[in-house]
C-alpha cells in the first residue's frame, strides 16, 4: 500500500508519543491527551475516505511508518492476523458443560 507522506509522519508521531508514554510513567497523564489528538489526526486523515481503514491497512501503515526515515516500532503487541479470533484459547470449555 502506498500511503501519503503526511499520513506516515502523523503515524510516526503517534508511535513516538505512545512509546514515550510507556517509557516514562510520570508523563502518562500529560502525554495521554496528545496521544488522543494524534490518533484523531491519523484516523481522520483524508486518505481513509477512499481507502477502508481495515486492520490490515492500519498495520501496513504502522509498518510503513516504522520503515520510513526517523521511524520507530511501537511497543505494542500486534495481533496475529493469520490465526484469527477462533485461535484464542479459552479456559472455558466449548460448549459449556452442564452440571
Amino acid at each position: 500500500m502506498d500511503f501519503p507522506e503526511d499520513l506516515i509522519r502523523l503515524r510516526q508521531a503517534q508511535i513516538s508519543l505512545y512509546n514515550r508514554m510507556t517509557a516514562e510513567p510520570a508523563l502518562r497523564t500529560t502525554l495521554a491527551a496528545e496521544l488522543v489528538r494524534a490518533g484523531l489526526a491519523v484516523s481522520g486523515h483524508p486518505y481513509w475516505r477512499d481507502h477502508p481503514a481495515t486492520l490490515q491497512a492500519r498495520l501496513a501503515l504502522e509498518d510503513a511508518a516504522a520503515a520510513a526515515p526517523g521511524g520507530e516500532t511501537a511497543r505494542a503487541v500486534r495481533p496475529a492476523l493469520e490465526s484469527g479470533p477462533s485461535s484464542a484459547k479459552s479456559s472455558l470449555p466449548h460448549p459449556p458443560q452442564s452440571r
